[in-house]
């Protein structure tokens, strides 16, 4: 779910938690009770079609399998994608319940946006970083909703996987942005050290699978190896793509992620007030904190950026390093969590948070990681 993935486990979890957690009544009316078996039959096939989504949402049938990742898969999607909008066009949204209307407007959104990536934006040649199959294995590993030796089982299902798509990736990948190649190099090393490093932790838990998983294994890890040189010397080479997609698909794009007509310069100007409003803030606070650290200076005639930036790089002086950040993000999160219980700003869950480092597989594309619970999984 690292390549893209993007906002796809988020848009999927929505779609789930309407079908099982909705607090509409299901309703009598017969464009209704079409509507609600389509919607159903659309995420039962999309979960099938996608067993890592499954996986990451708690659905745990499929877990063994992975996404066909070819041409023919593309194609498969694009005709659910297409059959189902097409059926929710004949079902007009007067004719539905409020929340119905609404689910209705979401989900033809989401199959625009999907349709969109596949017909204009061509995601299947341009984003290698939608071959990564570390994040399927990793969700298997991480969570525990089952016994491990059960997981390890399902491990192996994909790890058989691996080498079909990556030959996949190499038919289909033409020449996608050098950025996006680049991102994928570094995480290709990461899913290798999944699966030859970190995995060893897990068999030790669970030597009786060891054995069993070897052969499948030895071919992982040659599959991403043998990748890894294909995307440094082939691709590499040739990925000359614009990671621009244009004007006009990107106000597309941009339409379909938000699911709002709010046009692109209007943003931008909500965006560029913003900044201003915080820039100010910002200057507010650092004007103490420049006398205090630059009592031989003055503040006066200095621009507000100058003065921020100094007080920013003098903080930044007695920063954690990588020995050091998880540790103290650690603590601050719980003098966070503390406070917020003392005070009663708001509930607080009894759930566990745990503070990580980023897995290399899924780095390079932000600046923070979350691997919250599945919505069904039962022990999340």
């Amino acid at each position: 779910m690292n390549a893209d993935k993007k906002s796809h486990r988020l848009l999927v979890t929505a779609l789930v938690l309407w079908l099982f957690g909705s607090g509409g009544s299901w309703a009598a009316a017969a464009d209704d009770a079409k509507f609600e078996r389509l919607a159903n039959q659309f995420i039962e096939q999309l979960l099938i079609a996608h067993p890592e989504a499954a996986t990451a949402l708690g659905d745990h049938r499929f877990d063994a399998r992975v996404s066909d990742l070819s041409l023919r898969g593309v194609a498969a999607d694009r005709r659910l994608y297409q059959s189902t909008f097409n059926k929710l066009e004949a079902i007009g949204a007067a004719s539905l319940s409020a929340n119905n209307s609404v689910d209705r407007s979401i989900l033809m959104n989401e199959l625009r946006a999907r349709l969109f990536d596949i017909e204009v934006v061509n995601e299947a040649q341009r984003n290698p970083l939608l071959y990564n199959p570390a994040n399927g294995i990793y969700s298997l590993l991480a969570r525990d909703f089952a016994p491990l030796k059960s997981r390890l089982t399902s491990v192996q299902g994909r790890f058989d996987a691996i080498p079909r798509n990556l030959a996949a990736a190499k038919r289909n990948l033409k020449n996608p942005p050098r950025v996006f190649t680049e991102t994928a190099i570094q995480q290709n090393n990461g899913a290798v050290s999944l699966i030859r490093e970190e995995l060893e932790e897990f068999l030790k838990l669970e030597p009786s699978m060891r054995a069993k998983l070897a052969p499948a294994r030895v071919r992982a890890i040659a599959a991403l190896e043998a990748y890894g040189k294909w995307l440094e010397a082939d691709l590499l080479p040739r990925s000359t793509g614009d990671f621009r997609i244009g004007r006009d698909a990107f106000v597309k794009k941009l339409r379909f992620a938000l699911d709002s007509e709010l046009a692109p310069d209007e943003i931008l100007r909500q965006a560029e007030a913003e900044l201003k409003q915080t820039q100010a803030q910002m200057l507010k606070t650092a004007l103490p904190l420049f006398q205090r650290h630059f009592p031989d200076k003055t503040s006066d005639g200095l621009e507000g950026k100058v003065v921020i930036r100094a007080v920013l790089d003098k903080l930044a002086e007695t920063r954690p390093d990588n020995s050091s950040i998880v540790e103290q993000a650690t603590q601050l999160l719980t003098a966070a969590t503390d406070f917020a219980r003392i005070k009663e700003l708001v509930s607080i869950p009894s759930d566990p948070v745990k503070v990580i480092v980023m897995p290399e597989f899924a780095r390079g594309v932000s600046v923070a990681y979350c691997d919250a619970a599945g919505a069904l999984d039962k022990n999340g």
